[in-house]
């Protein structure tokens, strides 16, 4: 049976930006069930963490090339993998995944993502705004696929992002094709696999950014298939800083009803 979510991090009160977005969703509620945690006290309606998630601030990578180097992501990886460990034990099926700096703009605004992830005519693991990296390191083939996939820009207008971290022909530099973290649609069984949810810590440790590191692991399990189970959502808008939008661009889009939900909101501004 599914069963759906939405699912976040509240910082303590008062930093960031989160007395913004906390209102905000009081504002503008889902229409499913909404997982909070934090190590702050919210009231019972969010789930009291048994300690802060700075205690991984500062981490470095055990394994791999960068052994011994931070990881600036370890916070915000454990923060994520918590809360999928969450929705797992409540038997969640699939769950949208929420930063303190989204913002929302209609009422049951996860119920119209949910309604695109369950249409895109084929199971998906994964689905949202959409970016990809290396889109050639792997030859002829791949560069075609991914070509196509960048043609099709979603209704909201915003093109697919692409980056890279290597020089041409650079190996063994591989592909990675996945959507940006916040406001992504997860299926929590697959993600729970692909991920050690019972080690927290050490998983957060050892991987790149989360969402990021769901396209790696993805391509290493599909390769050229992994495109076939990660989808592009024309509902929401997530984008890395401002590359490809500015922040009065984001809030336009959600006034503007072309989404009903947009990240990255680095202010107080509440829809």
């Amino acid at each position: 049976m599914i069963r759906c979510a939405a699912f976040g991090y509240l910082p303590p009160k008062g930093s960031f930006c989160v007395d913004a977005f906390a209102q905000n969703l009081k504002d503008y509620p889902p229409k499913h069930e909404l997982i909070l945690y934090s190590d702050d006290d919210w009231g019972d309606q969010v789930t009291r963490l048994k300690g802060s998630p700075e205690f991984l601030k500062g981490a470095t990578f055990e394994t791999g090339p960068q052994a011994g180097k931070p990881n600036p992501f370890a916070v915000h990886n454990v923060l994520f993998l918590a809360g999928l460990k969450m929705c797992r034990e409540r038997g969640i099926t699939h769950a949208i995944y929420l930063e303190q700096d989204c913002r929302v703009g209609v009422k049951g605004w996860d119920d119209v993502i949910f309604e695109e992830f369950f249409s895109l005519g084929r199971p998906c693991i994964v689905a949202g705004t959409v970016s990809v990296y290396n889109t050639s390191n792997n030859g002829l083939e791949t560069a075609r696929r991914f070509q196509k996939l960048m043609a099709e820009v979603p209704k909201h207008g915003v093109p697919m992002a692409s980056y890279g971290w290597g020089v041409g022909a650079a190996t063994p530099i591989l592909p990675s094709y996945f959507p940006n973290g916040a406001l992504a649609v997860y299926d929590v069984a697959w993600l729970c696999s692909m991920f050690d949810v019972e080690q927290q810590g050490g998983m957060a440790a050892n991987n790149t950014a989360f969402d990021l590191a769901v396209g790696n692991k993805l391509w290493n399990l599909f390769e050229l298939d992994a495109v076939e189970v990660i989808g592009s959502l024309s509902s929401v808008f997530s984008g890395f800083g401002d590359v490809l939008t500015t922040p009065e661009q984001r809030r336009e889009l959600l006034t503007s009803g072309r989404v009903v939900a947009y990240h990255q909101e680095k202010t107080s501004y509440i829809p």
